[in-house]
């Protein structure tokens, strides 16, 4: 472990804001939807990697236990989703550390495989912001229509089978 972090379960309150400060800043949403979405996951499931110095939160990730079967038999598994680095962490190996910290927790905890979720192809964070900016405006029309309130909310997770079942 680097002597510039520190990487631990989600062990106080503090270390679920600040991860939601993250992901917020990594996957374009707020920090309120971020921290709801978190909210679905056990506590014991959140990891963070803490700045020593000052305690802060600068990356973290979500580690769900399942299994997957290979010839008949269930193998346990970590899937890993909701990676995030915080910005002014990036480009330090803030999420090589988180990686290998986790990598190397899996198998001690009996997790001899793990699959990483992958974000769907359309949601990285500049088209989050566009489709963020397209919602405004559609939202700007509907209210002068008198159709307010029938915009899409809450994580691009809830919202990807709405999204791509219309296309």
């Amino acid at each position: 472990m680097s002597a510039l972090w520190r990487y631990s379960a989600a062990e106080t309150d503090e270390h679920i804001a600040g991860f939601a400060r993250v992901l917020a800043h990594s996957f374009a949403r707020t920090e309120t939807e971020t921290a709801q979405w978190l909210a679905r996951h056990a506590r014991s499931d959140l990891r963070v990697l803490t700045d020593t110095g000052n305690g802060r939160v600068v990356a973290g990730l979500i580690l769900i236990p399942m299994g997957q079967f290979f010839g008949g038999r269930s193998v346990p598994m970590h899937g890993v989703a909701g990676v995030g680095v915080a910005p002014e962490a990036r480009g330090q190996g803030a999420a090589a550390e988180l990686m290998r910290c986790a990598l190397r927790e899996m198998p001690a905890a009996g997790f001899p495989i793990s699959g990483l979720y992958p974000r769907p192809r359309n949601c990285t964070a500049a088209s989050a912001t566009s489709r963020r900016a397209a919602a405004l405006r559609s939202a700007s029309r509907r209210s002068r229509s008198g159709c307010a309130g029938r915009g899409m909310t809450g994580w691009p997770s809830d919202r990807w089978s709405r999204a791509t079942a219309t296309r």
